[in-house]
């Protein structure tokens, strides 16, 4: 085989692995029932000025996020939650704990 064909299995099994793994994500996985040490929160997503967590015991998401001129390191605050185990109905209502000042 030569240098080229190698390479491209190569990263072909590797583009299959990452695609493997990533499909697997955290929300595809309910907690077991009866499982006790099982975590209660997921953190979802974080970038530093967001927070993206799930409770998997109460099925709720909350959504955290710093003021609009703060910086990274400013407390996170909730800004509101979503159940979900509504999804799947054709409408989902998040409760939201902050008043939009206006388009931005």
């Amino acid at each position: 085989m030569n240098f080229h064909k190698t390479t491209l299995i190569v990263a072909g099994i590797a583009l299959v692995m990452v695609c493997l793994m990533t499909n697997r994500g955290e929300g595809q996985n309910p907690a077991p029932v009866g499982v006790a040490n099982y975590p209660e929160f997921r953190v979802v997503s974080s970038d530093g000025t967001n927070l993206i967590v799930t409770n998997t015991r109460n099925a709720t998401l909350y959504f955290y996020s710093i003021d609009p001129d703060g910086r990274i390191g400013d407390a996170l605050k909730l800004r509101g939650k979503v159940d979900l185990s509504k999804v799947g109905e054709a409408e989902l209502k998040p409760e939201v704990f902050f008043k939009a000042t206006g388009a931005q």
